[in-house]
Order: structure tokens, then sequence, then C-alpha cells
């Protein structure tokens, strides 16, 4: 009965868990608590609540709980100590990283001590308050290829990027590197960040299309007056092509606008050092990050029809914001130690949302704007509106939002389509949060859909009715333990009558796509 329960469970591992044995160790005897069952092999790895044996049937993993380990090779789970490395983008680790480690392990009642400085990564060791280790942590700075490639060769276990995981051969593309099969990536939105073109402060213009910041990083436009500033010569700073502000600089603005190509300039290693010599150069313009905007100006993105997108936190927020990023923390489907779970859990909440927040990124959380503060729209829609757009369909959304405020959190659509996209799928996990939380009881919450100007105007109501009963539908499906009843939902479409963005390109299209909450 023992061998048979023993061969059944070896087959039973082997088949999850097989992989060609890779390391010799000294052998060990796990047996369960009863003594049913029996495996003897070479410990590869422990994790703390894992056991990895090499045995003639591969390499199985064990759980270690309610398991005895005899032989020279078991080891003091008393004395356990995860290894964790997180890999990742230069323009978000070295800030972010740290401080969230620090504060994970803060809040944890932890005990965590930096380790000499080294000046490719930083690394921690942490331990609980009687001094026994829980984990060593490893900050390696890089790039988001780099991070994706050192997970797919299992050399971190975390990593950061700017960039969704987009499949197998993607990731080999991107990385260089190819493995021995297809690789599962689950990704985590941490935060939200941005490319912004920034200038000194006393620098009178005050934005910019992306078509002219493509043509100014290209070198075809070389003097500010072109921009409507001074006539005097463009100082052009930026990060290297092969950072990944270097990378989102020709992903984004100037790859969609013609193609060009990044003229020579002064090529800096952050983009903390970018802000710091644009602030300090009347005539110089860059690209950076949010946090790093530091005391230079970010500028507006205005597109051809005139509307202008300032560089705010609730536009990124909500991105309304045309080069708004996501943060994302990318994991593979091997089993973690507990250490990196609850670490991984701790940047899904609200202290690591709070921490992102002063570390100068956009967290996820929800913050509000009222209708005073959105006055643009209004002007845009009576500037640049179709011809069906008329004063009684604006006087009408105006009655229907006055009194109300907009949250940041805002839905949007794939182009004649009622299907999300990913960052909303997001979002209506954490609305319906809020609602079973009570955050909305005895209040109205508004659930407005609009459209971009493609189409006819009733065409276009229709759909943006449909998008937004749709956001209603899923928020109180998922809502599962709220009392409903509580709350009263407007649902409404407003269709084309009150663009952010122009609709003459894609990008604008995309940002007026949107279902917006308000709550009054």
């Amino acid at each position: 009965m023992k061998r048979r329960l023993w061969r059944a469970l070896l087959i039973a591992l082997s088949l999850s868990f097989c992989v060609p044995v890779h390391a010799v160790a000294q052998d060990v005897t796990l047996r369960s608590a009863d003594g049913s069952v029996e495996i003897i092999g070479a410990l590869v790895a422990f994790d703390g609540e894992f056991y990895k044996i090499a045995t003639p049937f591969g390499e199985l993993t064990v759980n270690a709980l309610g398991v005895r380990c005899s032989g020279l090779a078991c080891p003091d789970t008393g004395q356990y100590a995860a290894d964790l490395k997180i890999s990742g983008t230069q323009a978000i680790s070295p800030a972010l990283i740290p401080a969230l480690v620090e504060n994970f392990a803060f809040t944890s009642g932890q005990v965590i001590v930096r380790e000499p400085p080294d000046e490719n990564s930083v690394t921690y060791s942490i331990s609980d308050r009687v001094g026994v280790p829980v984990a060593r942590v490893e900050i390696i700075p890089s790039s988001s290829n780099l991070g994706f490639s050192e997970l797919i060769q299992g050399k971190s276990q975390l990593a950061l990027t700017y960039r969704y995981a987009q499949g197998h051969q993607t990731l080999v593309a991107l990385t260089g590197i190819a493995a021995a099969g297809p690789v599962q990536i689950e990704s985590q939105l941490l935060a939200l960040d941005g490319l912004f073109v920034i200038v000194a402060q006393d620098n009178p213009v005050r934005s910019i299309s992306l078509e002219n910041a493509a043509r100014v990083f290209a070198g075809e436009i070389d003097n500010w007056a072109a921009l409507g500033g001074a006539d005097a010569p463009i100082a052009l700073y930026r990060q290297r092509r092969n950072t990944d502000l270097g990378i989102l600089l020709q992903n984004h603005v100037m790859i969609p606008n013609g193609g060009r190509v990044l003229a020579p300039a002064a090529r800096l290693d952050g983009p903390a050092e970018t802000s710091r010599m644009v602030a300090r150069d009347a005539l110089g313009i860059g690209i950076t990050n949010f946090p790093n905007i530091g005391n230079a100006r970010a500028l507006a993105i205005v597109g051809p029809c005139g509307h202008s997108i300032a560089a705010t936190e609730f536009n990124v927020k909500s991105e309304d914001y045309p080069l708004t990023q996501h943060i994302l923390l990318h994991t593979t489907g091997e089993h973690l130690p507990v250490f990196t779970r609850n670490f991984k859990a701790y940047l899904k909440g609200d202290l690591a949302q709070r921490a992102f927040t002063r570390l100068g990124f956009v967290g996820q959380n929800v913050t509000r704007q009222s209708w005073a503060q959105q006055g643009d729209r209004v002007i845009n829609s009576i500037r640049t509106g179709s011809q069906d757009v008329t004063l009684e369909s604006l006087r009408g959304m105006a009655i229907s939002l006055f009194g109300a405020e907009r949250l940041s959190t805002t839905f949007r659509f794939m182009e004649s389509s009622t299907e999300m996209d990913r960052r909303s799928l997001i979002n209506i996990d954490q609305v319906a949060r809020m609602i079973e939380f009570g955050d909305f009881d005895g209040r109205e919450l508004i659930v407005a859909g609009f459209s971009d100007a493609e189409g006819g105007p009733d065409g276009n109501r229709r759909i943006s009715r449909q998008r937004a009963e749709q956001v209603a539908a899923r928020l109180k499906k998922n809502a599962t333990i709220a009392d409903l009843s509580k709350i009263k939902f407007t649902v409404t479409g407003f269709g084309e009558i009150s663009p952010l963005a122009c609709n003459g390109d894609a990008v604008g299209r995309r940002i007026n796509r949107r279902v917006e909450l308000w709550i009054r």
C-alpha cells in the first residue's frame, strides 16, 4: 500500500512539476506525518513552503506542510529567508521599489537593513523582531526589455516595466531570449506615469502638439519662434535611445508622427538629470516622467483642432492625458515564497497607493474634480464641436452634471466597439469594491457615456449610452455583497458633444471614447 501511494504521488507530481534535473545535492527523505508516503531524492531548493527534490522521475515540488525531512541536507525551516530579486526600468526602480520594500517591511513589523551600497543594485536584509531572517531583496535597475529577459531566465522573480507582456514570441523578439517553452507572464498594474515634454519655468511656451514635439526631437524645428517662443535656438536634452523613456519617446511621439528619427542631443542617464538640466536652461527642452518633473514645467499637449490637455495628476489618473503610461509588475507562473506573495498583495493595497503618491507617481486611488474644473469641455464643444452639437444638448449635459463631481476613474473602449480596454477592467473591480464598502451610499452615481465624432449623432448617442449601460451593469454585477438600493444609479449617453481631445486623429478619438463616473 505504501509503495502504491508513493508511486501515485510521484506520478502526479511529475506530471505537474517535472523538468530536467539540473543540480546535484545531498539526498534527503521526505515522509508524510503518518508515514504512508516517502520520497527520497536530492534536495534542489527550499523556499520556506515547498521542497524541490531531484528524483528519477524528474524534479518534484512537495508542500512542506505535514512533511518531515530527514538527512544532512534538510534545511532549518526556522532560519529560512526568501531570496527575492526585482529587475526593471531605470526610470522607476531606483526611487520607487526601495521605498516600497522599506514601507512593506515597516508595516509588517519586520527589521530591514540596507546592505553596503553597490553601483548596480540595492540590497536589503529583512528579519523578524527576534532576528530570524525573513528575506534578502535585491533590486536591479535596468530596462523593461532586460527586466523581461531576467524574468524569463529565472534570474529575477519580479520585473517592473512600462510594457504589458504580449505573448511568448513578442517577449523573445524584445529580449533576445529563447525560453525552453511558452512563458506564462502575469501582470499587475501598480500605478500610473507618463511621458512629459518639459521646459524651464520662465519659458513662455505653454503647450506643444505631438507632431511639433516629434519635429523638435528630430531636429526639424530648432528655433523657439516656431513654437510661439523667443527667436532663439532650441537646446535638446533627452535620455539615451535604449532607455525606457527613450523607447517611449520613439514609440509614442516619433514613429506615429511621420516615423521621424531622434536628432543628436545632450544625452543624459536618467529623467531626474534631464529635468535638472532643462530647469537651468531657459532654451532647453526635454522628456521626463511624472515624479521627475521637479523644477521644470510640463507642457500641455495640444491637438490639431486646438484642444489642449494639461499635464496634471488628474488627467494622468483618468488617462485623459495622451502620453499616460502604466507601471506594471510581472511574474511568471513559478511558485513564489510567502514573503514575495505578501509583498505583491501589499502593492495592491491602500498603503502602497499612498506611497506611490508620496514618491511623486500617480496612484490608482480615486480622486474627484468639480464641474467648474471641467469648464474647458463646454468651450471645446462650442468651438470645435460638430454642427450637430446644439445649445439644447449642451444645456442638457450641464444640467445633468451640475453640482456633481467627476471621479478620476474612467472607462475607455476599442474603436466602434463596446469592448473595454485593460485598465477599464481593473477600474470595474476597483469601483465595485468601493460600492461594497459603502463609499457611495446615499449618493447619486452618474454613469455618463461619451463618443468620438465618427458616425452620425444619433448613432453616437446610442453607442455612448450602450457603453454606459455596460459599465453600470458590470459594476452592479461585481459588487456582489453591496446593498445597491442605497445608491441611485443614473445612466446616460451624451454622444460626441463633449470632446476632451481632437477627433481628427486616433489618439484624440481614443480619449473621447469613454464612460465617466460622476457623484452627487
